[in-house]
């Protein structure tokens, strides 16, 4: 288990953010968060940086497009809660904003 993946749930929560951990098979943990109008973004570091994609179930893929968000936070980054910040910008993009 990766303990990063918690850490930044838990700081999404903090920040008013429907996350937490979801292990999507094979002993891997991505952050699950609720966009709130039904779809579900899995967070993880497979690339670079921390990046998401909707997750949707098999029924709906046929009338879908892949869809995905990367964010500016590399994932060698060792201060989660700038990962966090990081990926509560990209979900909401005026989050940023003051």
């Amino acid at each position: 288990m990766d303990a990063r993946i918690a850490i930044v749930a838990g700081y999404l929560v903090e920040m008013g953010v429907d996350a937490s951990v979801c292990d999507t098979g094979g002993n891997i943990e991505c952050v699950r968060v609720d966009a709130g109008n039904g779809d579900i973004w899995l967070f993880g570091t497979a690339n670079d940086t921390w990046g998401g994609s909707i997750g949707f179930d098999a029924e709906d893929a046929e009338n879908r497009t892949e869809e995905y968000i990367e964010t500016n936070c590399s994932t060698d980054q060792t201060d989660l809660f700038k990962v966090a910040q990081a990926i509560n910008l990209a979900i909401n993009p005026d989050s940023g904003r003051r």
